[in-house]
């Protein structure tokens, strides 16, 4: 039901093809269903190195820091999923900010997710979240050895994308560089990583 894909370090299912999670349900029936596709992606500095080894700089300042649909901070960018005006004709003002989210997500659909094709970024280029999650419905119906593997895949991918940010994070604090005022700063630097042996 799972599998791991070592290359590039994710976590894969064919159960999402026909995703029954309850949670992950669209709003409406008439809605495209997309399941947990409907999540906004953060991409860090770990990301956007990958992208920068690859040689992409340009896709990541074109795709990623340029979308219309960024929201720019220090370190991270969030790309925000897309929101059916659907959500906007809700009754939403007796709900909490996390019933309020939860409602969200059921009218919302990843920038990067497309009909047929589902997620269109290079596996390499997704964050941890996305090469790690596996929703609970699926992982009721895994075994206790393969949940076992798929907690310590899980922990890999977050521990190997955690060390990064933590080390690069503080030399580009050090150096006074972030990507809301100087992302050339910051692509500079991780293009510099790219060579060290």
């Amino acid at each position: 039901m799972i599998t791991f894909d070592s290359q590039h370090k994710q976590v894969l299912t064919s159960a999402c093809l026909t995703c029954k999670d309850t949670y992950f349900a669209p709003a409406r029936p008439e809605m495209l269903h997309v399941g947990c596709c409907s999540y906004s992606p953060v991409f860090g500095l770990f990301e956007i190195f990958q992208m920068i080894k690859a040689g992409k700089a340009d896709f990541f300042i074109e795709t990623i820091f340029q979308h219309r649909s960024a929201t720019i901070m220090p370190y991270e960018i969030i790309i925000n999923a897309e929101v059916s005006p659907l959500y906007f004709e809700e009754k939403i003002d007796h709900l909490s900010q996390i019933e309020k989210d939860d409602l969200r997500l059921q009218y919302s659909v990843c920038q990067f997710f497309q009909p047929q094709k589902g997620c269109t970024l290079p596996p390499a280029y997704k964050n941890s979240t996305c090469r790690s999650f596996i929703c609970l419905t699926v992982e009721e119906q895994l075994d206790e050895q393969t949940q076992a593997e798929l907690q310590k895949w899980n922990s890999m991918i977050k521990q190997e994308v955690h060390a990064f940010v933590e080390q690069h994070r503080s030399a580009l604090q050090s150096r006074g560089l972030c990507l809301e005022t100087n992302v050339q700063g910051v692509v500079e630097y991780l293009k510099s990583l790219v060579y060290l042996p």
